[in-house]
């Protein structure tokens, strides 16, 4: 896996919101962890990464994210993500992901950490 597929295949949900498609990139037993100052924080796996995705549209329409940089550590299987994620109620807020990935180069692990500076201004839009 290189750099190149994994912004296709994570574009699957920052900007195409699959996460049917997504999915089949993952392993079974697939989580995904947004961190306690997002708000829709908590882990999520492939039945409730669904209900993330209709929580996030209620919260932020028009929701979209523009991966900006792409790192990768082959060593310890991650590429790690600069992303700059608008809405109609939110500008420019940065997020980092960190997606972890095992020898059949399949997604078991993300981690999302967003741009706490943006949420201290008050710029975090409603929370549904």
């Amino acid at each position: 896996m290189d750099k190149d597929e994994i912004k296709r295949i994570f574009n699957l949900l920052l900007v195409d919101h699959n996460p049917e498609e997504f999915l089949k990139y993952c392993t079974d037993d697939v989580k995904i962890i947004l961190h306690p100052r997002h708000v829709a924080a908590g882990i999520y796996d492939r039945k409730s990464i669904f209900n993330l995705f209709e929580h996030l549209a209620k919260s932020f329409p028009h929701w979209n994210e523009t991966i900006e940089k792409v790192y990768h550590d082959s060593e310890e299987r991650v590429f790690i993500t600069i992303a700059k994620g608008n809405s109609s109620t939110i500008e420019n807020i940065w997020d980092i992901h960190m997606l972890y990935y095992d020898k059949n180069n399949k997604i078991y692990k993300i981690e999302e950490r967003i741009d706490t500076l943006h949420l201290a201004e008050g710029n975090v839009g409603p929370r549904v």
